[in-house]
């Protein structure tokens, strides 16, 4: 221990590289409309996803502008962060929303290993049943819990954190490098889980 503490004091810089993973808290208010608007939607882009999920809405462009000016403000925060600490080329002159899409899982559905296209990508859930974390809590394998959303980087190590598991509630946004590996495990319980998704891409 006492070696422990002298090492503690020595001067050391620290160099931190990577894709940066953020997660935020929206406001109930607006995660309501968020899910309403997301549930009006009747266009259909499960063809066009990765996922084993039927219900998949893509949101009409006047609700993209509406999302955009409700949320500019935190994805600007997220890529000022990355210009300081991450980027290779941080002249970024503008950022456009390319996606936005809604998914509706219910049990036995899941997300398989995947990425998205663009630069940075983002996930908020509107609805988190009870019944997920409840399902969770009771799971005894030794792998990623139902419920979860799990982000993959490089080859597994001992020596380093190379993934990370989440277990949301409603409300939460994670935003992410597009070209993030992520997936979602099936869950058993008898509900629905909902969940915002986009892709943003940058202007050099």
């Amino acid at each position: 221990m006492n070696q422990i503490n002298k090492i503690n004091k020595i001067n050391m810089s620290f160099y931190q590289f990577g894709p940066i993973l953020a997660k935020y808290k929206l406001n109930d208010e607006f995660i309501k409309k968020l899910l309403t608007k997301g549930t009006k939607s009747n266009i259909d882009i499960s063809s066009k996803l990765a996922g084993h999920i039927d219900n998949e809405k893509e949101f009409s462009k006047q609700d993209l502008d509406w999302f955009l000016n409700e949320t500019q403000e935190i994805f600007l925060s997220y890529i000022e962060y990355l210009k300081k600490n991450s980027l290779k080329n941080s002249n970024v002159k503008t950022v456009s929303l390319k996606k936005l899409w809604i998914n509706f899982m219910k049990k036995g559905e899941f997300n398989p290993i995947h990425h998205h296209t663009g630069d940075i990508s983002f996930v908020i859930y509107t609805d988190v049943p009870d019944e997920l974390k409840i399902e969770n809590k009771n799971f005894k394998g030794i792998g990623s819990g139902p419920g979860t959303i799990n982000f993959l980087h490089g080859e597994m190590s001992n020596s380093y954190k190379t993934e990370y598991n989440m277990l949301p509630s409603t409300g939460d946004m994670f935003i992410f490098p597009a070209s993030l590996r992520h997936y979602v495990p099936p869950f058993k319980s008898d509900c629905v889980r909902s969940s915002v998704s986009g892709n943003f891409k940058f202007e050099y």
